[in-house]
């Protein structure tokens, strides 16, 4: 269950608006690399980048979806760690992040614990 979870997330056409991506997030079954594709495939990094500019986005549910998806993450919400997410950050996208904010959660950006799971595309 694990594995469809992330299949479907990596896979998700995100024009078709949030629901789908909360549904995967809420299941028991949604493991952290799930949860950490899903806000990055949101552009989460954005958000990492400058939060003031999300803060002000005009775009609601999507900035509603970041900072539930941000807290469920920084805060442990989600327990398994079987499934492994890269968000393939260079290392000077790393510093450049830990400058601007050196309280970004090192699990927002480095590799998460887990195994890598290749992903089909449906």
């Amino acid at each position: 269950m694990q594995t469809t979870l992330y299949y479907f997330a990596a896979n998700y056409n995100w024009n078709s608006g949030f629901d789908i991506p909360r549904v995967i997030l809420e299941n028991e079954a949604c493991d952290l690399g799930t949860g950490l594709l899903i806000f990055h495939y949101a552009e989460g990094y954005r958000m990492l980048e400058n939060s003031d500019g999300v803060s002000s986005s005009s775009l609601e549910e999507w900035k509603d979806f970041l900072n539930e998806i941000y807290n469920k993450l920084i805060n442990f919400n989600i327990k398994s760690q079987n499934i492994s997410f890269d968000p393939e950050l260079t290392k000077i996208q790393k510093y450049k992040l830990k400058k601007n904010n050196p309280n970004i959660p090192d699990i927002l950006i480095n590799k998460s614990p887990g195994e890598v799971v290749d992903i089909p595309k449906l």
